[in-house]
Formats: C-alpha cells, sequence, structure tokens
C-alpha cells in the first residue's frame, strides 16, 4: 500500500471510530505510521481527505446500488437487490455515514448532502417503481436494521469480551440469513397488501 493510500485507509478507519470532530491530525498520522509533512503533501486539510472518502463510498454506493437495481423486473427483484445492497457495506462505512448523520451533518458539505439525496432517492424510486406507494417506512427500516446488523459483530465481540454469564439471544443467535429472509417477507407482504 502506498503512501497516500496508507493515509487515506488511516483516516477512513478514525472518521468512522471517532466521527470528523473527534480526530486530529496529529493522531491521524501516527496510525497512518507518516508525519504531517507527509500528509499535507498529499492532502490540503483534514476536511479535504475527509470529503475525498465521503465522496468516494457515496459514488461506489450510488454506482452499486444505480447497477443491481437497473436490472431489476419485479417487486421481489427490488426486495432482494435492496437488501443485498444495504448488507454487502462494510462496518467502516456503516459507522461513517451513521456517525455523521447521528452528529447532524455538520461536516458534510452541501455536495455530499445531494449525494445522500441522490442515493436516498434511487432507493425510494425503486420501491414505487412497484406496487408501493408509501415506501419510506420501508426504506428507513432497512437502512435502519441492516445497519444495525452490521455493527452488531463489533458489539458481540465487545459483549463476549465484558459478558459475565449473561445470556440474550438478541447477541448470541443473531442470523444474517434469517434477518434477511424477515426483511424480504415484511417488504413483500408490504407491497402485496398495497398491490
Amino acid at each position: 500500500m502506498n503512501t497516500k493510500d496508507r493515509i487515506y485507509s488511516a483516516a477512513m478507519e478514525m472518521f468512522g471510530r471517532y466521527g470528523y470532530q473527534g480526530v486530529k491530525i496529529d493522531a491521524l498520522v501516527k496510525k497512518a505510521k507518516v508525519n504531517k509533512t507527509t500528509f499535507y503533501y498529499y492532502f490540503e486539510s483534514k476536511h479535504e481527505i475527509f470529503e475525498m472518502i465521503m465522496r468516494d463510498r457515496l459514488t461506489d454506493f450510488k454506482n452499486k446500488l444505480t447497477d443491481r437495481l437497473s436490472v431489476c423486473v419485479n417487486d421481489e427483484e427490488t426486495a432482494d437487490a435492496m437488501i443485498d445492497i444495504m448488507f454487502s457495506r462494510d462496518l467502516q462505512e456503516v459507522q461513517l455515514f451513521s456517525r455523521e448523520i447521528l452528529e447532524g451533518g455538520e461536516n458534510l458539505s452541501d455536495e455530499l448532502f445531494s449525494m445522500m439525496f441522490e442515493i436516498v432517492d434511487i432507493q425510494a424510486a425503486a420501491l414505487a417503481k412497484g406496487s408501493l406507494t408509501d415506501h419510506s417506512f420501508l426504506l428507513y427500516m432497512l437502512i435502519g436494521v441492516s445497519d444495525f446488523y452490521l455493527s452488531l459483530g463489533t458489539f458481540k465481540q465487545t459483549w463476549d469480551k465484558k459478558n459475565t454469564g449473561r445470556h440474550t439471544s438478541l447477541v448470541v443467535n443473531f442470523d444474517e440469513t434469517h434477518l434477511r429472509n424477515k426483511l424480504k417477507t415484511v417488504i413483500m407482504n408490504e407491497l402485496t397488501r398495497r398491490g
């Protein structure tokens, strides 16, 4: 991995874990194993690398979404595609976007907000293309459940370290296939009910 990629990778991880405000250049360069001069050779500022990471991730997600949804011919394929796309994201991406949304998006430029709204519009249009007219509930349910599930792996590791013998099926028996099937059932039931 070249120097610029090392800085980018370290920044991606740190922004996801600590948010934009929580990342300091000193800690970032230490994580990337470079000095400040090297950082500033590649990036003008912390905000520049943050914008680049967000733009890259949003562009990649939008392209995957558009490509996958463009071949869907019915509600069931659309539901499967939406579920697959949401569950194919990596934890760093989920943390990055979730943290910025939870913090009110103060660090997001107008361009990034526009990109995020465009992605939501693409998802909403895919759901609305079928027999579903009130698609916002299903879209937000899908985002919330997939974000929670993808974050659960990290939570389970912490749970296992701190668990003092307590048991909960929520943490121990959380199965992705089962969850995907439940989501599809809810979406298809809603589509059928409205159709």
